[in-house]
């Protein structure tokens, strides 16, 4: 559903000011499809300064069924140069895979006062009805515990597409995914950021690293030598991409983590890319909205993004989703599975077999010519 620019302002509604000379923002939830949420917002108090709005799906601020997300009302809109003052109030926020289930969902946006007083309703609620994106190709990879979710930054809510149990382990899987992002910087200057994933080192394209939260300057400036004898990684995909399904174990749905000549003996059955592969079908119901935290408009703080559930969503308790120790360097493999009191002894294993990978694919790496700098 889409609103005209003077439909939009119509709507607008500037509530009694709470102290003198100050005013609430203004603004306007325009659309909210498949393409994403998109309107604008503007404090009257600060003309030229951009805003942030929160956009809440389900439910409003306060109600635990609601999920809010920030985004900044910072876009170029020539539409808004004239009737505003300046042109850079425009927001747009991609959809939430939590709400990529097929069902309906009601979504609102609230203005954040620069000044701290009000932050009214600027539009909603708008419906929004998307079926889930389609998952081809690729593997899996075990986000082992939910304290890896924190040290990624992954929000659940915006990241996790819920999946049906035989498409999600039709899929490959691979190694468990890093505990934490380790950024790396080449000496040389060349401006490029590099993520470590095992012994490897992938790329992250410039116009992915807000999409996955990274700070560029935390990157570790390191020799281009150094970072040239690393063996070359698949380019971190466009976003993080999380599955589940019944189970209560969290994937990252991943690019076979493989230098591009692939790992001796293991071969590269799945492909680097989207195409081929299992097809991975959405469950209905999306994300529990009892996983998330609906904050509430007053605090700036508290809907600035959909918090990471609390049922502990990386850890698997063991049984069938529990993946063993994987073989060959990051390379997908054939996962076996480990029972509940296999757990402790698993654990052991993996740091030996880790020590043993890491050592037979440093002297393979070292038997073949780099494949990049």
């Amino acid at each position: 559903m889409k609103l005209s620019l003077p439909a939009a302002l119509a709507l607008v509604v500037l509530l009694p000011c709470t102290r003198a000379g100050a005013a609430d923002p203004i603004g306007a939830l325009e659309a909210a499809d498949c393409a994403g949420v998109r309107g604008w917002g503007q404090d009257p108090d600060q003309p030229t300064a951009a805003i942030d709005v929160h956009v809440y799906f389900n439910a409003g601020p306060g109600d635990p069924l609601g999920s809010a997300v920030a985004v900044n009302a910072s876009e170029q809109r020539d539409d808004l140069c004239e009737m505003l003052g300046s042109c850079e109030h425009g927001y747009a926020l991609e959809l939430p895979l939590g709400v990529r289930d097929g069902a309906a969902h009601p979504v609102w946006v609230f203005g954040i006062d620069l000044e701290g007083v009000n932050n009214p309703l600027l539009g909603g609620p708008l419906e929004v009805t998307c079926p889930p994106p389609p998952i081809v190709g690729g593997v899996r990879r075990w986000v082992m515990a939910p304290e890896i979710l924190t040290a990624w930054q992954f929000q659940l809510f915006v990241d996790m597409l819920k999946v049906d149990d035989a498409g999600l382990m039709a899929l490959p899987e691979s190694d468990p995914w890093p505990a934490a992002p380790t950024l790396l910087t080449s000496d040389a200057g060349d401006g490029v950021l590099w993520i470590v994933d095992g012994i490897h080192r992938r790329e992250v394209p410039a116009e992915h690293v807000d999409a996955w939260r990274f700070v560029a300057a935390n990157a570790v400036v390191t020799p281009a030598a150094e970072l040239s004898a690393m063996p070359l990684g698949p380019d971190l995909r466009v976003r993080p991409f999380l599955v589940q399904g019944t189970m209560p174990a969290v994937y990252v749905l991943d690019d076979v983590p493989c230098d591009p000549e692939g790992c001796p003996d293991d071969g590269d059955t799945t492909g680097g890319d989207d195409s081929g592969g299992a097809d991975v079908t959405a469950t209905e119901g999306g994300v529990d909205p009892s996983d998330e935290s609906g904050g509430d408009p007053g605090d700036t703080d508290a809907g600035t993004s959909s918090a990471v559930g609390t049922t502990e969503p990386g850890i698997d308790p063991g049984g069938d989703d529990a993946p063993a120790a994987s073989s060959g360097c990051g390379c997908a493999s054939t996962p076996a599975r480990a029972d509940v009191w296999w757990l402790a002894v698993l654990s052991l294993v993996r740091r030996r077999r880790q020590g043993e990978q890491t050592s037979r694919c440093s002297n393979e790496s070292s038997a073949s010519p780099s494949s990049g700098s």
